[in-house]
């Protein structure tokens, strides 16, 4: 279904507004360079960012067979697409909490990747045996997240808002950016309430619950003075909130790594030192060698490794051309010298 689906958004023009869980677009850092360049390029203008609450558990399941038949260009679902909607809307779960007072297995004993019960006990203890644990979705909304389609059934789903929004946007000179269920609007200085107005408007019209979280919707008016772009302070104040976008914040002059990203990194650091520390103990009381292991803690958090967080923050530093991306992780290695002693 990619390929029709692909051949909808080109004769829409979409291509560029649905940026989320296709081929060939980039990484987040290049999708957050085009917002950003953007936004730099307007110089005064007012920025807009939505979330979509609970966006995969309240997808309309009418709403997608809809688009689903738009995109295939059939008037009802072929047997074999049926089928396999029938399973995306139908879908079961079994609570974990459940299950593991059914077994007698602690939760926090589980290993993380691995099978809580073999398949003869899931068949016996948690499907057959009554009442069952075993739960369908029977609500007219809702498809699971995680499965091989789930990312492109969102996308289909999403078709008439972003036909509505794309045409709201290019009679407007708006920008428009879909992240899956995050949602960025770019329009002229003061269009603020317009933008949210619009944007809650059109996405009431899928025929579901889905609706805006006021809670991350952030509305921020930027201005150039004396030649530099910055964001004007909200509700009167004097501190601000930069544009945050894709794992990035940008405050008109410099782009960094978002905070919340930069705290998850600092908890595995200490978490990887303090597990070799253990480590180590346990091999020595054990009678082995006792020396700490420092690569392996080297390879996982600082700049010495590959294929890890730093090697991403060089890749984004190169890319979004911003020397700040760097100096907010000049001192991790002072920090991981520091916890190993």
């Amino acid at each position: 279904m990619t390929k029709p689906y692909e051949e909808v958004l080109r004769a829409e023009n979409l291509s560029k507004h649905v940026i989320a869980y296709r081929r060939g677009l980039g990484s987040n850092i290049e999708l957050a360079k085009i917002a950003f360049d953007d936004v730099l390029k307007r110089g005064n203008c007012t920025v807009a960012t939505f979330d979509v609450s609970s966006f995969f558990d309240l997808i309309d399941h009418k709403n997608l067979k809809k688009q689903w038949c738009k995109v295939i260009g059939q008037a009802t679902l072929p047997a074999d697409h049926y089928a396999v909607f029938h399973a995306m809307t139908r879908y079961c779960w079994v609570d974990l909490v459940d299950c593991c007072k059914r077994l007698g297995v602690i939760e926090a004993d589980l290993t993380p990747g691995k099978p809580i019960c073999s398949m003869q006990d899931y068949r016996a203890k948690i499907r057959s045996q009554r009442p069952t644990l075993v739960r369908t979705n029977r609500v007219a909304y809702g498809i699971p997240q995680g499965s091989p389609i789930s990312a492109l059934l969102s996308n289909i789903s999403m078709l008439p808002f972003d036909e509505a929004i794309s045409r709201i946007c290019y009679a407007r000179k708006w920008s428009y950016l879909r992240y899956s269920d995050d949602i960025l609007v770019i329009g002229e200085s003061g269009d603020g309430g317009e933008i949210n107005a619009v944007v809650s408007a059109e996405l009431s019209k899928l025929g579901s619950s889905l609706s805006i979280n006021a809670a991350k919707t952030e509305i921020l008016d930027f201005f150039v003075q004396s030649g530099v772009q910055m964001v004007k302070p909200q509700n009167g104040g004097v501190s601000f909130k930069p544009l945050q976008y894709l794992g990035f914040a940008f405050d008109g002059r410099k782009i960094t790594i978002k905070s919340a990203t930069l705290s998850r990194y600092w908890r595995k650091l200490i978490k990887s030192t303090r597990a070799a520390k253990i480590r180590a103990k346990k091999r020595k009381s054990k009678g082995h060698n006792g020396v700490l292991l420092k690569h392996r803690v080297y390879e996982q958090v600082t700049h010495l490794g590959k294929n890890n967080f730093h090697s991403y923050v060089r890749r984004a530093r190169k890319k979004l051309s911003d020397e700040s991306i760097r100096r907010q992780l000049a001192r991790h290695f002072d920090r991981v010298e520091l916890e190993l002693k």
